[in-house]
């Protein structure tokens, strides 16, 4: 599979839709996939979640997280 240089997706971060999500941007071609870490319920989520970052091999993929910060806009 050949990846899609420079072309981005972004997802929210939860851990009852990563895997699926993942692996589907992964097919689509995406080289990177930005995590929006606000959509979490719990502490154990996101502790579900890192642990699946950290535990599979995801190739070429590159990641980052979105942390919005609440109460600021700093696009505006």
């Amino acid at each position: 599979m050949k990846l899609l240089h420079e072309i981005g997706i972004s997802l929210p971060a939860s851990s009852n839709t990563i895997t699926n999500d993942l692996e589907k941007a992964i097919i689509a071609g995406f080289s990177h996939i930005e995590l929006k870490w606000d959509h979490f319920t719990s502490q154990a989520d996101q502790e579900k979640t890192i642990t699946l970052l950290q535990n599979k091999d995801w190739g070429d993929i590159s990641f980052s997280i979105h942390t919005p910060l609440q109460n600021i806009n700093i696009g505006a």
